[in-house]
């Protein structure tokens, strides 16, 4: 089915992915090899492995805590998943984040293994977790605890633990992996930290807009790409000046974003819209939109580009749109 995107490309839904065990899917990454996606499932406190092609399950991984988000190391072999909290005897049973005062962990599964390898200790509410380009660090934003949980990615040992602003969610890198950018919903900042000597070296704060929630860097480097989760706006920051140079109006509460390999378009996930906005980020204008399912709240391209998989907070589903650039 074509869904009404505009003039410069074209996405269809192609699939529509449900599972018995697809309880609040919270967000999706899809391997380096484009193989295989794995799907977290807050609520359903498990990840979901489906094989990319045939779009069937492959795989559980079962978890003792809610998974948050993955990122991967040595090329795919092992995902790392945030726990936003641990479940079980001595955890808080309250549902009110507030409420959250218990360190959380992110736990290494080894796909040759098949089986969760590592369990490491971080902040309070983990949340988006993400490896430098040189594969050196893993970084891990932390909601409660207002910092960024730094872990040799070899090792697996946390090394130091930064205070950067308040409510740190979105993590993204310069691509010499000297640099790690960090946005704080709560501040309304944004933290530079220095990954040679581990220390924040700039707050940049003017023209961040409202609740910046997640950033993605541009396969050159010069600028970086962030959600305001409050304005309903992307916004462009240019990392030779760390100044926004540039925003445009998406839906409402735009979530993850996920640029092509080209880095022409930016992909947003509209929370509130139920929708897709697909970003010119040279002319910084929306060139196509769509429909996806109930609260859409993360997303991921396939490495060619050509597929787009939407994760549906609110109707336990995931869209799998296929993209023409054609046009573009």
């Amino acid at each position: 089915m074509l869904l009404e995107l505009l003039f410069a490309i074209t996405l269809s839904l192609d699939t529509v992915i449900t599972h018995p065990r697809m309880i609040a899917p919270k967000s999706v990454y899809i391997s380096p090899d484009g193989q295989t996606a794995y799907i977290n499932n807050l609520e359903g406190m498990n990840t979901l492995i489906y094989d990319v092609a045939t779009r069937k399950v492959k795989g559980i991984i079962q978890h003792r805590g809610k998974p948050v988000e993955s990122c991967f190391t040595r090329g795919g072999r092992y995902v790392w998943i945030s726990y936003y909290r641990l479940i079980g005897p001595g955890y808080p049973p309250c549902p009110e984040w507030r409420k959250y005062k218990t360190r959380s962990i992110v736990v290494v599964y080894d796909t040759l293994k098949e089986k969760i390898v590592k369990e490491i200790k971080v902040g309070v509410i983990p949340k988006i977790i993400r490896t430098s380009p040189d594969g050196r660090y893993v970084l891990v934003s932390n909601w409660n605890s207002h910092s960024v949980s730094v872990i040799d990615a070899d090792s697996f040992r946390v090394v130091k633990e930064i205070r950067v602003g308040w409510v740190p969610r979105g993590i993204s890198f310069s691509l010499d992996s000297h640099y790690a950018y960090v946005v704080n919903m709560g501040g309304f900042t944004i933290s530079k930290i220095d990954l040679d000597s581990l220390r924040v070296v700039e707050v940049i704060k003017k023209g961040v807009g409202n609740r910046p929630r997640h950033i993605v860097t541009t396969p050159d480097s010069q600028y970086m790409l962030f959600s305001c989760h409050g304005d309903g706006h992307i916004r462009k920051l240019d990392l030779r000046a760390d100044s926004i140079v540039g925003k445009i109006k998406v839906g409402r509460q735009p979530r993850t974003i996920v640029l092509d390999p080209e880095g022409n378009y930016l992909f947003v996930v509209n929370y509130r819209s139920n929708s897709i906005s697909v970003v010119d980020i040279k002319k910084m204008e929306v060139v196509a939109e769509a429909r996806a399912g109930i609260k859409p709240v993360g997303c991921d391209l396939t490495p060619d580009g050509k597929e787009l998989w939407v994760t549906n907070y609110g109707s336990g589903s995931v869209y799998i749109y296929k993209i023409d650039y054609s046009k573009g």
